[in-house]
């Protein structure tokens, strides 16, 4: 093949992801390292981002993957209906768009093969072991046709076969493709997949689920290729959950008929899955087994033994654990808490159905109270509350846990949840919620369940015996169903998006930390089961909480941040092939403050002119430091906003971007909006900032539509001093109060310029300044409604 011209033209439908791209390619010549490209090719390859010779081995190596017509096909349809967002301008872009540079790989036949394969990967393991394994199997394929070792050592570093699988990345993530290869890896039967299941510094190993090494997974995906081409009749793969995931794509991309046994017997009862007719053989057979000999097993033709590398793995995680080595797909919305915590959410669904829809309802209401500004709330929870989304307290909450987790829909379990949803006052959620919260512990008997307790033995032996066997303890699974109902309230994931199974375990890790720290602390004072669901409500944990865009990285992702700080001015980021943005990228005319807080999420990544970059930051001046909660500083208010609205009357507004590369060496956006009068730039607006300051001013505000009893005394000096005008400033009792009339323009300045302003929604215009004054602040500003800022127009 060294002296073999390979001409390699388009395959797939003609698309804008598809567009007409040719090249020629010297297989021998590719070997050494030395390819020839016409200009426009070369040009269009490089303004892409791609590294010229790591294009033209993956193209080569793509005619070995002998994908069907059905397995193209079924890539051509999930490139084809990829979703796209035009961000604010159509400055940027999220998703797949047709300039990207998934448009240059996947303009051959070829390209297509090797990008198919390479999302297949990308959507289980990290962009990091998919490269690795994508770097062994263009070893393995070269190797088959080039004996001379020189020409097989001609490889791409590890590196830049690493960014060109980025760029596959995300393919199949809105397809079935995660969520069949998840059921297919579930023969495993093991409980947790993720890392955080290994106990640091003990030589005590949790059962997880297994990871082999890329050679073998490279190995082993180079035999089904092999099934196809002919040369082998059957293949068996004994092995942990990558086996599985071989038989996932195999299954996928070249059509092939597949059994997967959970034992080593091979018997009727041991066959987890297939997907052909009793009459027809299978052409692979995956037998799950952690033994390293596999003697025991009835074998035919070719046997490939892919071994387990948890245990090496798990050696070099002690101090710091890594997303490469965790094997993990998606799990659909309708079965997503059954698929990942097993039969503990049946139990909880079943037998203590009613202590967890009062826990459910309760939590609802707790919420409630945080978004009304509730004086018997602490304050330092009110501030720190960053979720003010429709669905993400009351009522609402409770009908939203049932649309996202369909699981949840019981009508009995609904109307118990709307019922504690309803009750009258914060108290008594409050100890509604902690009743339900100790039926459970009662029940559970874990240690921490037990610190909750602290009731009579006898009884708690007894419920030991009723209960059946159950590894996660029924609080923390409770705690982690709230979190994320009220976690994924302001969040949009585009439509076929489903989360991944580690994701939700990580969530249910972090509250499994949260429920034990405080079980261990009742006996404090100020310390309740409260404390748990509440925003900042254990203060030597906050860690364990986030902003909500990193929130939907943990769940749609899978990754694990914590432990490491928020890096402030980060409005979008992309990993792994899913992009997460801030909708005031968007649209950041939105007349509602809480619509720009809302967190996107699409396969794909971020683009700026036909380029890719990893995040979007904040290009302004005097980020906020690092921590949610400071000092308020001595001008809340500054001059400049005033001179600055007086000036932007009947502005435009405009994105600024430009690209950089972070401290961490990955290309970076800086992005800021800029309001113009007369092409004359007036003021720059920071977009993360606008998102911060909205969501610490907002749920600040108590007002009963009372009639404003508690607020008559400010009803009479602000009738004495405020008049119809847009943008004024008065004294109410001993604060200075700067009042603004909320349109689309002033929101972007005032939020970016002052401190947390109050942001009037339903309450009226006394009770909205009354939050400030009560507080003694000596400075505020108020967001307004519109039409008008008059008293006797404000006050219902």
């Amino acid at each position: 093949m060294s002296d073999e011209m390979v001409p390699l033209t388009g395959g797939g439908p003609a698309t804008d992801y598809n567009a007409p791209f040719q090249v020629t390619i010297d297989a021998g010549a590719a070997a050494s390292g030395m390819i020839n490209f016409s200009v426009n090719a070369l040009a269009r390859i490089s303004h892409a981002g791609i590294d010229h010779f790591a294009f033209g081995v993956s193209v080569l190596v793509g005619n070995s993957i002998s994908c069907t017509p059905a397995g193209l096909e079924r890539f051509y349809t999930a490139l084809s209906t990829a979703p796209v967002h035009a961000g604010f301008q159509k400055a940027l872009w999220f998703g797949f768009g047709h300039r990207t540079p998934i448009q240059i790989i996947t303009g051959t036949e070829s390209g297509c093969r090797f990008a198919a394969l390479s999302a297949c990967l990308a959507e289980v393991y990290s962009v990091n072991m998919a490269g690795s394994i994508m770097l062994e199997f263009t070893r393995k394929a070269i190797g088959a046709h080039m004996p001379d070792p020189q020409q097989q050592n001609a490889l791409p570093s590890r590196l830049q076969m690493t960014l060109l699988v980025e760029k596959c990345a995300g393919i199949f993530s809105a397809s079935s493709f995660p969520l069949w290869a998840e059921q297919y890896m579930s023969f495993d039967r093991e409980a947790v997949v993720g890392q955080h299941a290994w106990r640091h510094g003990s030589n005590r190993t949790r059962r997880t689920r297994g990871v082999a090494s890329a050679v073998d997974i490279a190995n082993a995906l180079h035999a089904i290729i092999d099934i196809r081409n002919g040369s082998t009749r059957h293949l068996t793969l004994i092995g942990v959950a990558d086996a599985a995931l071989i038989a996932a794509i195999g299954a996928w991309l070249l059509d092939l008929r597949v059994i997967l046994y959970t034992s080593e017997r091979q018997q009727d009862g041991d066959v987890w899955f297939r997907n052909f007719r009793d009459e027809e053989d299978p052409h692979l057979t995956v037998i799950y087994s952690r033994q390293p000999g596999g003697s025991a097993l009835i074998q035919r033709d070719r046997t490939i033994q892919i071994s387990d590398m948890t245990t090496l793995f798990k050696t070099h995680s002690e101090l710091k654990p890594s997303d490469d080595y965790v094997v993990s797909g998606r799990v659909p919305w309708e079965e997503a808490l059954e698929r990942t915590f097993g039969d503990s959410i049946t139990v909880l669904l079943s037998s203590r159905k009613q202590s967890f829809a009062t826990a459910l309802g309760s939590a609802a209401r707790i919420f409630s109270a945080l978004n009304e500004g509730d004086p018997d709330v602490p304050g330092d929870w009110l501030r720190a509350g960053t979720m003010y989304f429709p669905a993400s307290h009351g009522a609402d909450f409770v009908h939203f846990a049932g649309r996202r987790f369909p699981e949840l829909a019981d009508l009995d379990l609904r109307r118990e949840s709307v019922q504690s949803a309803n009750v009258e006052t914060y108290q008594e959620a409050c100890a509604a919620f902690e009743q339900s919260l100790s039926d459970l512990a009662s029940w559970c008997r874990c240690k921490p369940c037990c610190q909750i307790v602290r009731g009579d033995r006898k009884q708690g032996r007894e419920s030991q015996e009723e209960r059946p066997a159950s590894q996660r303890c029924l609080v923390s699974l409770t705690v982690t169903i709230i979190r994320l109902v009220r976690g994924l309230s302001g969040i949009k994931p585009t439509e076929g998006l489903s989360p991944t199974r580690k994701g939700l375990e990580y969530i249910d890790r972090l509250q499994q930390i949260r429920v034990a720290r405080v079980a261990g602390s009742l006996d404090a004072q100020d310390v309740s089961l409260v404390n748990i669901i509440a925003e900042h409500g254990i203060r030597d944990l906050i860690w364990t909480e986030t902003t909500p865009l990193r929130f939907a990285e943990y769940i749609f992702r899978g990754s694990q941040f914590a432990g490491e700080d928020d890096e402030p001015g980060v409005s979008a980021s992309s990993r792994d092939g899913i992009c997460f943005y801030l909708d005031i990228l968007r649209n950041p005319l939105a007349e509602d403050p809480t619509a720009l807080c809302w967190v996107n999420v699409i396969p794909g990544h971020i683009q700026f002119e036909g380029r890719l970059y990893n995040r979007v930051g904040e290009k302004t001046t005097d980020l906020y430091n690092k921590g949610a909660l400071q000092k308020r500083p001595a001008d809340c208010v500054p001059s400049k906003v005033f001179r600055i609205l007086e000036r932007c009357a009947g502005g435009n507004v405009m994105l600024n971007v430009t690209d950089r590369t972070g401290s961490d060496r990955q290309p970076t956006l800086e992005v800021f909006f800029e309001v113009l009068q007369k092409a004359e730039r007036e003021a720059t607006v920071g977009p993360w900032r606008v998102v911060y300051n909205i969501s610490r001013g907002l749920g600040l505000i108590r007002c009963r539509n009372d009639g404003c009893e508690e607020s008559k005394k400010i009803i009479g000096d602000i009738a004495k001093t405020v008049r119809d005008k847009p943008v004024q400033t008065s004294t109410i009792g001993k604060s200075k109060v700067s009042l603004f009339r909320n349109d689309s323009v002033t929101q972007l300045v005032v939020a970016s310029n002052c401190w947390e302003p109050l942001i009037q929604r339903e309450e009226c215009l006394a009770c909205s300044v009354g939050a400030g004054c009560k507080q003694e602040w000596k400075e505020f500003a108020v967001l307004c409604r519109l039409q008008s800022t008059r008293p006797h127009i404000m006050i219902s």
